[in-house]
């Protein structure tokens, strides 16, 4: 009897044992499934395996990876009233678009059905009851998809294989990333599968096929027209993907984020690609990237722009990473120490450098300077235009030394760690690395003498502003009693490149006249001045109020210095005859220059503390005095009450400013033909 019962024991165990082995899944997957909220998760991804090996693959993939993203989610009031209004809208929208060719959708007959609609849809918004979110809170994916859920993704997105030749050529990897994935960034809320966003985009998408231009067209002009018809976004909180058939202050990432998922849901495949940082510019760029028969991939903007290969769009760009729904091994996120500090650049661990797809790039073994640290990661960083510096990539520290393995050059790289409290610390001196060269220059070369120099800039000109500028010589300013400006007389002539201040030119007529015409050069084209007024010299220096006749928009009356009018010339009309004695007026510029009354600091760059401040001090001018500059040495003024485009600096032996960054700012107008 003991032997039967041992051996029923032994039976148990085994066949216990070979039951858990059987529901065991991979390492990743149970780690999610742990985290997850769903217990028929794991029956479905069982079923998967037993009947579909393909299957189980992708349902693999979704909930090993689910857990590294998350959204906002937070209890809203949503009047429901608003999804009918949409229904009824895109309704309307879709007969009149598979009834149009794309390039005949702005005719007369359709605009006025877009204003009937326009009245209709206004009047029925405006009662609608809304109210902001209550708390936002932080949701991982994983402990929100249930089977259901996944379930839908992974039949869709076989079914678009099946149908689709294109979509069957991916590799498994590809088909994961750019047709299975249902996110696209973080944050948003992941409210419909991809078998939903298809029933509302294959109507649009259709007659595309499979050629992803077509299909990026239609989209384009299809939100253009639904757009119109909804109108402004009426509710004061996200709702997700319904923001889209609204008229709204989308970026860049919102666009590429829905056009993505609708793209992917019909069988496109679209990756989003993002440039860390610009050279010479603030903040950075996410754009959606066609993934072609070849392999290559296309970038495009999404909702004005189809995708293209044009190297000349990134020339601006520094290190270029893709938003992957997989999480990458080889970035900071896994490589960094157990107390290291991570950047918020680099926080998530679901990017990949992707830079040489677009550019050339080199690799770079770096000598730490007087350095010991217990981090495991280093980084190269770019100074944007508020001065800060901001991590473009990141090599491993092994020993005193550090490789980057994806650096572009022609730039100025700053050599950087964090302390566990994420301050930045200089680990070497800023250098420049030249194209198709390893050898770096060094940039920050203090003399030991001092000289006093006068700061009229925080950034250089523009090359492309510099050229406006110069279009300025022969702007003529003109004086006539009639309005079609028959015998006008040329009261003065723009003879020298303006500066970025207000400029006088003297009128020399002597007569009274009631038109004036300010006209540019025949080589201009359009008037490169941003303001115009008419004075007359004296004691009071009383400027003449002179009526715009001409510009409707009236951009030369604005003050904002960055607007021009697009047209040759300016009409303007006096109460009265008048005689002006001068022109005052100033060319367009970027609006990074002194201004009167703004408070300004100083910093000097310490290769062992990074940015130190010198002295903060009022402008009374546009000049400031700055006295006792080493000669050599690096710095950088910020404008502390609206600074926005600032670059560092170099003091030449006679005091002449001299910003690093200009050459790279010259190489990028040669090269994009920057407009």
């Amino acid at each position: 009897m003991r032997f039967l019962i041992s051996s029923f024991c032994i039976g148990w165990t085994l066949i216990f044992s070979v039951s858990c082995k059987t529901d065991a899944l991979p390492h990743d997957v149970e780690t999610a499934l742990a985290m997850s909220g769903d217990s028929s998760l794991r029956n479905l991804l069982l079923d998967y395996r037993q009947n579909d090996e393909e299957r189980f693959k992708a349902a693999c993939f979704l909930v090993a990876h689910a857990g590294w993203h998350y959204y906002l989610g937070g209890e809203t009031c949503y009047d429901e009233r608003i999804d009918s209004i949409i229904k009824r809208t895109d309704s309307l929208c879709l007969q009149s678009f598979n009834a149009h060719c794309v390039n005949n959708m702005d005719t007369l007959c359709l605009q006025r059905w877009l204003n009937d609609t326009l009245k209709h849809r206004a009047f029925q918004l405006r009662d609608l009851k809304v109210a902001s979110a209550s708390r936002y809170t932080k949701v991982s994916d994983i402990e929100t998809i249930n089977s259901a859920f996944v379930s839908k993704q992974v039949e869709h997105a076989f079914a678009l294989r099946e149908r689709y030749e294109s979509v069957r050529q991916l590799s498994d990897t590809d088909f994961y990333e750019f047709i299975l994935a249902y996110r696209g960034i973080d944050d948003y809320p992941f409210l419909y599968t991809n078998e939903e966003l298809a029933k509302h985009f294959f109507p649009v998408l259709n007659s595309a096929n499979e050629d992803a231009y077509t299909a990026a067209n239609l989209y384009n002009h299809y939100l253009k027209w639904v757009n119109s018809v909804n109108g402004e976004y009426p509710l004061p909180y996200s709702t997700g993907m319904p923001e889209l058939l609204y008229r709204n202050k989308r970026n860049c990432v919102d666009k590429v984020h829905f056009a993505t998922l609708a793209l992917r849901s019909c069988g496109h495949p679209i990756a989003i690609d993002f440039n860390m940082a610009y050279r010479a510019a603030p903040f950075r760029h996410y754009m959606c990237a066609l993934r072609s028969e070849t392999g290559e991939f296309l970038p495009f903007d999404a909702e004005k722009g189809i995708p293209e290969n044009d190297d000349s769009r990134f020339v601006a760009c520094l290190n270029i990473y893709r938003s992957t729904f997989a999480c990458q091994r080889n970035t900071p996120y896994f490589l960094r120490g157990e107390h290291e500090f991570l950047p918020m650049e680099f926080y998530s661990p679901c990017i990949k450098d992707v830079t040489d797809e677009y550019m050339d790039v080199v690799s770079l073994k770096y000598a730490l300077k007087n350095k010991s640290t217990e981090n495991k990661l280093a980084y190269l960083a770019t100074i944007n235009t508020h001065g800060l510096l901001t991590p473009v990539t990141w090599g491993c520290i092994e020993g005193d030394e550090v490789m980057f393995e994806k650096v572009v050059p022609e730039q100025i790289y700053f050599p950087i760690i964090y302390s566990q409290w994420g301050k930045q610390i200089p680990v070497g001196e800023p250098f420049v690395l030249r194209d198709g060269k390893t050898d770096i220059e060094l940039l920050n070369h203090p003399s030991g003498r001092f000289i006093d120099a006068e700061l009229k800039r925080k950034y250089p000109r523009k090359p492309h502003l510099v050229a406006c500028a110069q279009s300025a010589i022969g702007t003529t300013v003109l004086g006539s009693n009639h309005p079609d400006f028959s015998n006008a007389d040329t009261l003065g002539i723009i003879q020298k490149r303006p500066d970025t201040y207000w400029e006088e030119l003297p009128l020399s007529g002597m007569n009274k006249y009631k038109y004036y015409r300010v006209e540019s050069s025949k080589q201009a084209q359009t008037l490169p001045l941003s303001e115009i007024l008419f004075g007359k010299l004296g004691k009071t220096n009383e400027f003449i109020p002179l009526h715009d006749i001409t510009s409707t928009e009236n951009e030369i009356a604005d003050n904002n210095v960055q607007t021009t009018s697009d047209k040759a010339y300016i009409d303007f009309c006096a109460h009265g005859e008048q005689a002006p004695t001068h022109l005052r007026y100033m060319i367009k510029h970027a609006d990074n220059t002194i201004v009167p009354g703004h408070q300004y600091r100083l910093y000097e760059w310490d290769d062992e503390q990074g940015w130190k401040v010198v002295w903060d001090r009022k402008s009374e001018g546009y000049s400031i005095c700055a006295e006792h500059l080493e000669i050599g040495r690096l710095y950088w003024l910020s404008d502390t009450t609206t600074g926005v485009e600032e670059m560092p600096f170099v003091v030449n032996e006679d005091g002449t400013i001299e910003f690093t960054h200009s050459w790279i700012l010259e190489n990028i107008y040669a090269k994009s033909k920057h407009k």
